[in-house]
């Protein structure tokens, strides 16, 4: 206990908090999906797969193993009910309690192969601290979750094995490896590469020490036949479940390992001798387990040397040849992120020579010889921490003109010495360093839980003597104070700038807008500029989140250039966003689009926007903000913007000199329910050069007079200024006035009013079909409210 609380404070003072990869926003999507919706969608991540068809249309499932996304989504609940946090932020604590929990079970395993405590609890250190392991407790990979489940799932096989050996009756063990061994098997599937380590660890030291009863043999026959089970309802049912399309498919697995047979010593060469990925390069602590070779093999202790040997085999080979010579490495991350699950196996080579180190009559030139390989290997474990692998590593890559893939196999331009050149040039990657305001408690609460740890440990060791009452009250205090520590660190790393954490802006928009959403309601991103700050801030549970693919006609910047211009709007829209916004308006009646540029962003374009508002109606917009706004747009389809479709109500009202009003659609007719939001379709002609910008206003008045709603905009939500028109020009022009919850049965008038904004009071004179004066304003029909 206090060992994982001990490591569990160092991991948090070097939590990152935030991804390297978009393999973990994936995951991240997937276990929000789990949480809120039960799927595992990717709503927020959909902008990576842009539909070609219909088909395609709805967001696709994570193409990953279900299991992490599962067991992280109440982390994700958690921090959904509790105020103060974010939901990200907490989320990514989840492989530093992995991390921690795995170095737990190798300290169990050093124990039940009969080591002492101080030889397993100096090992757990080395691996919790010394390995690759440290770095990737920072992320939200797969990995680390399923080191923890094949660790255990070996540990578990021994304790089966002794229990048995003794004579007892192992079901409670039996079933918990059924469960573990399924659970890694849900974790990733390569979990097929530890059975023959597991198959080593069950063998019995002598088979003559197997003397099985009807009744014992029946037992184990039926273990088999439990974790048979297991596997198979993984295996067969997990994709459907899930909606995993061909993630469990062992034949394709193994017809890809036959077509990289020939290229194989690519990959088994690079893990264990590149600069750029070897297993020993970037844990070089573990390489101490070779000394322990000589003494394994005089004991004629087999099993502890070929387990270890098997894994390393099986996962070396099997990655090499699966992934084939162009994808071994892995992508992002330090070292080999695919062989992340060896290291504590490896791990378990160090108990010899740990032992050996600690006791009183060793030799002094081992406890030198090991001394500065543990420190090595935890100052690479730093520098890990300390430099971003993506703006830091490959960014030098980039700048150098290097290739990743060239990089891999030459020592100058290895991550460890271009990290290490690094240290001094950039500023630390730790959450912490992101934050405004209380950054500083994150490490303060860290400090003293480590004190607190390091405290029990002592306490401990000199009491010597275990009683149950200390026992729980050492795992309850370490229990509570580490709730408390995450839980204040989480607080006070709540305005990251990596999510516009300290954007106020974005944060007021959210605060806006989220008390106007309805349940059945549906918010669109313009693009990705926003989703990290839903990602972490959004805590509602309805309505869904999707992120838009970044359009071509989309301009980010002035200084960068859209990748297509033209005077067609129709064309600026990404093809895949027409399809996405056109099922979703089957499914819903309300989306609000968020985006962060607007009319008074000179260079912005907004094709997203100018789509919604020429083939929708626009209703009302939350923001106090040009850089965060939030538009409510009904999705009552619209008539065409373009062709020759008439209104089926006429008007022929003249606004001043200029601009006649031809007539006026109002999909679904007149006849309304209350609260209900009225699509009003405008269809303008000019008929001569128009002097100003012009503000459309539309208004909804009771028989008495009484204004009860109310919209008021430039044409076409601001994207058609009046100036432009051309005389002899037609255009549609789209509103929708919503209507009170509270609003009195009866009959209304429509009105329609034209004025510059700058005089507001002094709307332009309105003159009939015939050319008779009509005020001010012209009533358009009346509206029946039901």
């Amino acid at each position: 206990m206090c060992l994982v609380a001990l490591l569990i404070a160092v991991y948090f003072l070097t939590f990152s908090g935030y991804a390297i990869s978009r393999d973990e926003w994936f995951l991240f999507d997937a276990t929000e999906s789990i949480a809120r919706h039960g799927t595992m969608e990717l709503n927020y991540e959909f902008d990576a797969y842009p539909p070609q068809t219909l088909d395609e249309v709805r967001p696709p499932s994570v193409d990953a193993e279900p299991l992490q996304p599962v067991l992280a989504a109440p982390l994700f609940l958690a921090a959904q009910a509790l105020p103060g946090i974010g939901l990200a932020h907490t989320v990514w604590l989840f492989n530093i309690l992995v991390t921690a929990l795995t170095a737990g079970v190798l300290y169990a395993y050093g124990l039940a192969r009969g080591y002492p405590t101080p030889t397993a609890a100096g090992v757990a250190l080395m691996f919790g601290l010394g390995t690759i392991a440290w770095p990737y407790s920072r992320t939200f990979f797969r990995e680390p979750l399923f080191t923890l489940l094949g660790l255990l799932s070996a540990y578990l096989v021994l304790r089966v094995r002794l229990h048995l050996a003794a004579g007892d009756r192992p079901w409670g063990w039996l079933v918990a490896l059924a469960v573990v061994l399924a659970g890694a098997l849900l974790a990733k599937e390569v979990a097929l590469l530890l059975l023959p380590a597991l198959v080593i660890e069950a063998l019995p030291s002598r088979l003559e020490l197997i003397r099985l009863t009807r009744r014992r043999f029946l037992g184990v026959l039926l273990g088999v036949l439990i974790l048979s089970a297991a596997l198979i309802i993984v295996w067969y049912l997990v994709d459907r479940l899930f909606d995993l399309p061909q993630r469990y498919e062992i034949v394709r697995r193994w017809q890809q390992a036959n077509e990289n047979l020939s290229e194989l010593s690519v990959g088994v060469r690079g893990y264990l001798f590149s600069p750029g990925r070897s297993l020993w390069l970037f844990s070089p602590v573990l390489l101490s387990g070779f000394a322990a070779w000589p003494y394994l093999i005089r004991r004629r202790r087999w099993r502890e040397l070929l387990l270890t040997l098997a894994v390393v085999v099986m996962f070396v080979v099997g990655y090499a040849a699966v992934r084939g010579p162009d994808r071994w490495t892995g992508g992002l991350g330090w070292g080999s992120r695919y062989l992340v699950p060896v290291t504590p196996f490896l791990a378990l080579w160090l108990l010899p020579v740990v032992q050996g180190v600690i006791e009183p009559s060793a030799a002094r030139w081992k406890r030198i010889a090991v001394a500065p390989v543990c420190m090595l290997s935890a100052a690479i474990q730093i520098a890990a921490v300390w430099v971003h692998i993506d703006r830091g590593y490959y960014a030098t890559l980039e700048a150098e003109g290097i290739a990743a893939r060239d990089a891999v196999w030459n020592i100058r331009w290895s991550p460890i010495p271009v990290t290490f050149d690094l240290i001094n040039e950039v500023d630390p990657d730790l959450v912490w360093q992101y934050v405004i305001g209380t950054a500083w408690l994150l490490p303060a609460l860290c400090l003293l839980q480590a004190g607190i740890a390091l405290g029990w440990a002592l306490w401990w060791w000199h009491r010597g003597v275990e009683s149950r009452r200390a026992l729980l009250l050492t795992a309850a205090s370490l229990l509570i104070s580490t709730v408390l520590v995450l839980g204040g660190g989480l607080i006070a790393i709540r305005e990251d700038t990596r999510y516009w954490g300290n954007f106020r802006p974005a944060r007021d928009l959210l605060d806006a807008f989220e008390p106007r959403l309805e349940p059945d309601d549906v918010i669109v991103l313009n693009d990705f500029t926003y989703s990290e700050f839903f990602m972490n801030y959004y805590k509602r549970r309805e309505p869904e989140v999707y992120t838009l693919p970044q359009s071509p006609g989309e301009r980010s910047s002035p200084e960068l250039e859209p990748v297509i211009e033209s005077a067609n709007p129709e064309v600026l829209i990404h093809p895949s966003n027409t399809l996405v916004l056109a099922d979703l308006a089957q499914r819903h009646d309300r989306l609000w689009l968020v985006i962060n540029s607007s009319a008074f962003i000179p260079w912005s374009v907004r094709p997203v926007e100018h789509y919604l508002a020429r083939h929708y109606f626009p209703v009302s917009e939350v923001g106090s903000s040009d850089l965060a706004r939030a538009i409510l747009f009904d999705m009552t389809p619209a008539p065409a913007p373009i062709g020759t479709e008439w209104p089926a109500l006429s008007s022929g009202a003249t606004f001043g000199e200029s601009l006649r009003l031809v007539g006026l659609d109002i999909p679904g007719g007149t006849v309304r329910p209350l609260g209900d939001v009225l699509p009003v379709s405008l269809l303008w002609e000019t008929v001569a050069p128009v002097p100003q910008d012009y503000t459309v206003a539309l208004f909804v008045v009771s028989a008495d007079g009484t204004l009860v709603a109310q919209r008021d905009s430039y044409p076409v939500n601001s994207f058609e200024p009046t100036q432009s028109w051309r005389p002899g020009a037609l255009h549609r022009d789209n509103h929708g006035l919503q209507l009170p919850d509270d609003l009195p049965p009866g009959t209304y008038e429509l009105w329609a009013a034209v004025y510059w904004w700058p005089e507001p009071d002094q709307r332009l004179p309105v003159t009939g079909p015939a050319g008779a004066a009509l005020g001010d304003h012209v009533i358009l029909t009346t509206i029946a409210v039901r």
